[in-house]
């Protein structure tokens, strides 16, 4: 099984917010790219003073092949600028 573990800091403690991952699709269908997912956060329209640190995790195995060794993981961040990292 091929599998992501995110260890994810974020505002909140008010109401239960959720993280998802989604599976970007190419541009250029056909083309050598790796497999893109970005870090979906939705904190219901409340931000509050705590930190909370909690770990996700996300089946891959549907959506990277086999031959595949490396994926990227992009994010927006609060500041607006966009993370992005490729993870082996």
């Amino acid at each position: 099984m091929k599998r992501a573990i995110l260890i994810l800091s974020y505002s909140g403690s008010c109401k239960e917010h959720s993280v998802d991952l989604a599976y970007m699709h190419q541009w250029n269908p056909g083309s050598n790219d790796i497999p893109t997912f970005e870090i979906r956060h939705d904190s219901k329209g409340v931000l509050c003073e705590a930190l909370i640190t909690k770990e996700f995790r996300f089946d891959l195995t549907p959506l990277i092949s086999d031959d595949e060794t490396e994926f990227v993981l992009t994010a927006k961040l609060n500041d607006g600028e966009t993370y992005s990292e490729i993870f082996e």
